[in-house]
C-alpha cells in the first residue's frame, strides 16, 4: 500500500498489484542526451531522455523526454507504433496534421500558448516535420499508466478534437505557464512529478490489466477467445475494456506488443540476437510472418529498419532521422533509401 495526494491534497491508499505495475518491457531507461545539428547551417535540437526519479510514479511513468532548439530548416524523422502513451507539452508550437494522420508538421508560432497534446496508438509509421522553434516536455506513461491520473476515459481523450488534452482539468494551464518558466530539464521534470502526484486519481481494472499482460508476453500464445475465457468475459466485452481504456482492440496490442519487443532487441547495443532468433523471442509465427508485419507496422523490412532507427537512450524512442528533409506528398513518407 501507498500514500499519495489527490487532486483534493487527500491521501489516498492505493493497492500496488503485480499485475497492475507490469511492465511490457522491463529494460531500464537510462539517462541520455542527443544533439542533432547541420554542419552547413545553423539548425540543432536537443533531445533528453530522464527517466522517473520519483519511484511510485516509475509504475506508471517509463520515462519524460525533453525536445529543445531550432530548426531553422524543415527537420523531419519517423516514428513508429508503441505501447506507451505520451502526452506532449509545448509551447509556441503550431502542429497540423494529414487527413489520415500519417503526418505532423509542428511550426513556431509565438502566438500559440502552451498546450497538452494526446496521441492515439497507430498501427503505421508517422512522419513528424520540425520547423522553427522547438520546446516540447512529455510524459510518456507505460499502457495503463494515464488512466492513474485521469477521472475520464483513455478512449474519450484521443477522440477529442485537434489530440488536445484536457485529462488533468481546469489546474493544466496554469501549471504550462509555470513548467515553461522553468529553465533546465530537471527543474522541469520535477514540476511534472510534482503535478502528477497532485493529479492521481488510481485506477483498477483487475480483467484488464490480466489481459494486457498476457498479450505482451511474447511466450504466451494463447488466442484472445482464450483470454477471455479465463476472464470469464466475453470477447465482445474484452475489446471495448481495451478500446475504452487503451485505445485498440486486444489483437491489435499484441501486434504491436510483438513489433516494439523485437524493434527494441534490433535497436539493443546490447544483443548479439539473428533475426532469426529475435522474431521466435517476439512471438511471431514464422520468419514471413515477421518480414510481413514490419512491413505493415515499420514501412520496411527488419533489416532495413535496423539500418535506418535509433533508439534513443534505450527507452523504446525508436526515430528514424531523414537527411536531407524530402518533400512529402499526400501520406508518402521518403526516407534516406527507402519509400513507407
Amino acid at each position: 500500500m501507498v500514500d499519495v495526494l489527490n487532486r483534493a491534497g487527500r491521501p489516498v491508499r492505493q493497492r500496488l498489484t503485480a499485475k497492475a505495475i507490469r511492465k511490457p518491457f522491463p529494460s531500464a531507461v537510462r539517462t541520455s542526451k542527443l544533439d542533432f545539428m547541420r554542419p552547413d547551417t545553423r539548425s540543432s535540437f536537443s533531445v533528453e531522455v530522464l527517466p522517473p526519479s520519483n519511484r511510485f510514479l516509475s509504475r506508471f511513468v517509463r520515462h519524460f523526454y525533453f525536445v529543445r532548439g531550432w530548426t531553422g530548416q524543415e527537420w523531419s524523422y519517423v516514428t513508429f507504433p508503441e505501447l506507451t502513451t505520451p502526452v506532449c507539452l509545448i509551447k509556441n508550437m503550431r502542429l497540423e496534421f494529414s487527413k489520415d494522420d500519417r503526418q505532423i508538421r509542428s511550426s513556431y508560432d509565438r502566438t500559440t500558448a502552451p498546450q497538452a497534446k494526446i496521441f492515439a496508438r497507430r498501427s503505421q509509421p508517422v512522419l513528424v516535420t520540425l520547423c522553427g522553434e522547438v520546446n516540447e516536455v512529455a510524459i510518456v506513461f507505460h499502457p495503463l499508466g494515464l488512466n492513474q491520473f485521469i477521472s475520464g476515459t483513455y478512449g474519450a481523450e484521443i477522440n477529442s478534437n485537434e489530440y488536445f488534452f484536457r485529462g488533468f482539468g481546469n489546474t493544466l494551464d496554469r501549471f504550462l505557464k509555470e513548467l515553461f518558466s522553468l529553465e533546465t530539464n530537471e527543474e522541469r521534470q520535477q514540476a511534472v512529478e510534482s503535478f502528477l502526484l497532485r493529479q492521481f486519481v488510481g485506477f483498477e481494472n483487475c480483467k484488464l490489466e490480466q489481459a494486457l499482460s498476457v498479450l505482451t508476453d511474447s511466450e504466451d500464445q494463447c488466442s484472445i477467445a482464450e483470454i477471455s475465457s479465463r476472464l470469464d468475459i466475453s470477447t465482445k466485452t474484452l475489446d471495448r475494456l481495451f478500446l475504452r481504456h487503451l485505445g485498440v482492440t486486444p489483437r491489435q496490442i499484441r501486434k504491436i506488443a510483438r513489433f516494439r519487443r523485437s524493434a527494441e532487441l534490433i535497436t539493443s547495443d546490447d544483443t548479439a540476437m539473428s533475426l532469426a532468433d529475435i522474431a521466435q523471442a517476439s512471438g511471431y509465427y514464422d520468419q514471413a510472418d515477421f518480414i510481413r508485419q514490419y512491413h505493415q507496422l515499420a514501412g520496411a523490412p527488419p533489416r532495413r529498419f535496423l539500418k535506418h532507427t535509433s533508439n534513443i537512450g534505450g527507452a523504446g524512442m525508436l526515430w528514424q532521422m531523414l537527411d536531407p528533409v524530402p518533400c512529402c506528398p499526400k501520406t508518402t513518407i521518403q526516407t534516406a533509401s527507402q519509400q513507407i
